[in-house]
């Protein structure tokens, strides 16, 4: 110490001495250190992430851009807190890229709903089609069996088709005298349709064969059987091939005193073992 200055003047330069003095390390003092001067223009731009991460850099540029990471040093996450909350945000920013590139990768939304349509609509078509052509099958097969219905009423009634009364031909006439099974009763109705009361009792004969349907009933006209309208309406049982019976003319088999019905003309029959 001077003896010649104060002791406030000797603290004094010893302040001004220490504030002199630069006890940085040798290599903070030179200008490329990573922290700048305080008011030089680089200065801000050191609290700027400049390096990137190994993680981040194999990762694409174009999925980096949706990460969200930290890009400022402060003392905030420097420590151990800043280090967690920096892997979390880091760890979240992989998971938003790899929904990035799930979407990106996946097809658009109306492709698929498109191709649904498309296989729908083909597979209606498929449908449709398949049950037209049904339907034109069956119907086929209908309009064949009506036709053969009605050609079997018409002339040859060698089908089974009892409960009815078709109208037969020569031809039918005989058919269904000798081809039917022996087993079965064939009744044969012979009238004519000028004469008005035949035709009611044609329709009598009808509802008949209707009620007993083991039994087969055909009709026919009284000019084709060849047979005198005074003995019409008549009536010729056949079994096996053979006549059994013979009712002729029908209307004198009626019980007396009945009216001309279904029950009448029912009862004359079984009267002659015809039913």
């Amino acid at each position: 110490m001077n003896p010649s200055t104060s002791a406030a003047q000797d603290e004094f330069n010893e302040l001004l001495r220490d504030k002199d003095h630069d006890d940085r390390h040798p290599e903070d003092r030179h200008d490329d250190s990573d922290v700048s001067e305080p008011e030089s223009p680089g200065a801000a731009a050191d609290y700027l992430e400049k390096i990137d991460t190994d993680d981040e850099l194999d990762i694409p540029a174009d999925m980096r851009a949706n990460y969200y990471m930290p890009n400022r040093r402060s003392e905030a996450n420097t420590g151990p807190k800043g280090v967690i909350a920096d892997a979390q945000a880091f760890e979240q920013a992989k998971k938003q890229a790899r929904r990035f590139t799930w979407k990106k990768n996946s097809p658009p939304t109306s492709y698929t709903v498109s191709a649904y349509h498309d296989d729908k609509a083909s597979s209606d078509e498929d449908a449709d089609e398949g049950f037209m052509r049904q339907w034109r099958e069956a119907r086929l097969k209908e309009l064949q069996n009506v036709g053969e219905k009605m050609r079997s009423r018409t002339n040859s009634p060698s089908r089974r088709v009892y409960g009815t009364m078709p109208l037969v031909d020569g031809e039918g006439y005989l058919d269904a005298v000798d081809k039917t099974a022996s087993g079965t009763t064939v009744l044969v109705f012979i009238y004519s349709e000028e004469i008005e009361l035949d035709q009611q009792v044609c329709v009598f004969m009808r509802e008949v064969a209707r009620r007993n349907d083991t039994v087969r009933f055909v009709k026919m006209h009284g000019e084709e059987a060849e047979l005198d309208r005074d003995v019409l309406p008549a009536v010729l049982a056949y079994k096996g091939g053979e006549k059994f019976a013979s009712i002729l003319p029908l209307l004198n088999e009626l019980p007396d005193d009945s009216e001309l019905s279904v029950v009448s003309l029912e009862t004359a029959l079984r009267k002659n073992r015809v039913l």
